[in-house]
């Protein structure tokens, strides 16, 4: 059942690499694909922002591991990773731990993991997710923009000052209080920050012997397609469309001015290998 990446692709939102929190990695039995949460609290560690450090722990776990490797190991390794670059840097009570969330195919297998809102397709159905809590985010931003424009401004002027994102802000940070917490129902949500991650956040879907082909992709792309040029021709599109993003793919954000997407993308294409 042997895969292999015929397509990888990876940008940030700023034009610059070295901004990219969103990364992607492929071993000799994974592919996964990390998109470390934007920082909101100007954590850094080493001019790096958190996110960016936890997606790239994520990468690097995965792509040493072993065939024998099950996903407690994985997932033990990476916390204890974690622990060794962040140390008596991050509390361990703090709301703002920097995280990532990540979709990993085993390409032997064809397990699929995922903790967070990686999305990936196996060609017949897509497996999204947005936490219910990011829903009220999006809305909230949505209809204040909305009732902007009713009263005369400008796509401009809100592109250049977004107040609907100055208003959910606060909110957004702390939204982590219902991270990876099983008492609290439907507004939880799942990411790697070093802490336990229960099992029900832990999502496993092994891929049939007729999918051909898997894609993954992170929140940068508002729709995953079967190829990386249809996909990124969507977004193009999409951002033309709906450039604050308040429309059929509305989201917490829109580019900052000078920016060429509302935030990092990464796309990964396995194909099955014809034996």
């Amino acid at each position: 059942m042997t895969f292999h990446v015929v397509e990888a692709f990876t940008a940030s939102k700023t034009k610059h690499d070295d901004d990219n929190e969103d990364t992607y990695a492929d071993g000799p039995i994974w592919t996964v694909v990390c998109d470390g949460t934007s920082d909101k609290s100007g954590y850094r560690l080493n001019g790096r922002t958190g996110g960016w450090h936890v997606s790239r722990l994520i990468a690097e776990v995965f792509t040493a591991a072993g065939p024998g490797a099950t996903t407690t190991d994985l997932l033990t390794a990476i916390n204890l990773r974690y622990d060794d670059l962040f140390g008596s840097t991050v509390e361990p009570s703090s709301p703002e731990r920097p995280s990532a969330v990540f979709t990993a195919f085993n390409k032997v297998d064809g397990t699929v993991v995922r903790v967070g809102d990686v999305t990936w397709t196996d060609g017949t159905d897509v497996f999204a997710v947005q936490n219910k809590v990011e829903a009220v985010h999006v809305a909230m931003r949505s209809n204040y923009l909305r009732m902007l424009l009713a009263e005369g401004a400008t796509v401009e002027e809100l592109l250049e000052h977004d107040p609907a994102r100055a208003l959910i802000l606060p909110s957004l940070r702390r939204e982590v209080a219902f991270r990876n917490r099983a008492d609290v129902g439907d507004l939880a949500f799942a990411a790697v920050d070093g802490r336990h991650i229960p099992d029900q956040f832990i999502e496993k879907w092994t891929v049939g012997p007729n999918v051909t082909a898997v894609a993954i992709a992170s929140d940068g792309y508002p729709r995953v397609l079967s190829t990386l040029d249809e996909t990124e021709t969507y977004l193009q599109d999409d951002l033309l469309r709906d450039p604050l993003r308040i429309g059929r793919h509305a989201g917490t954000k829109a580019p900052s001015l000078g920016f060429v997407s509302f935030d990092d993308r990464t796309y990964v294409r396995l194909t099955r290998d014809a034996s």
